[in-house]
């Protein structure tokens, strides 16, 4: 019976730490992408390339801009019709979609 008290208390510790360790930590949070700002100076929206036009900024102008800031379009089909209802120029249209074919494709999950 000397003998069984060492070990019951032994064990008794044992189950006492591992019940401690089992204890489940904190939870981390992960954060997911942040989203990007919808305006930053290296990015030019459509509403904006038809404001330069609006004003008479030159063609040439509004695609050095482009061009500046390494702004990459993705065009739909309705930002294509909006250009042309806004009169803005075949030559920057076709800059707006050639920025688009140069720049590399993300596949999104």
């Amino acid at each position: 019976m000397k003998r069984l008290a060492p070990m019951g208390l032994t064990g008794l510790l044992f189950l006492a730490l591992t019940a401690a360790g089992c204890r489940s930590p904190k939870p981390r949070v992960v954060e997911g992408p942040r989203p990007r700002p919808a305006a930053t100076s290296a990015t030019m929206s459509v509403e904006e390339v038809i404001a330069m036009s609006e004003k008479g900024m030159p063609d040439h102008e509004i695609i050095d801009r482009m061009v500046q800031r390494r702004v990459s379009f993705r065009l739909t089909t309705a930002d294509v019709l909006l250009l042309h209802e806004a009169h803005v120029s075949h030559r920057v249209i076709d800059a707006m979609l050639a920025g688009e074919r140069s720049s590399p494709r993300v596949k999104m999950p």
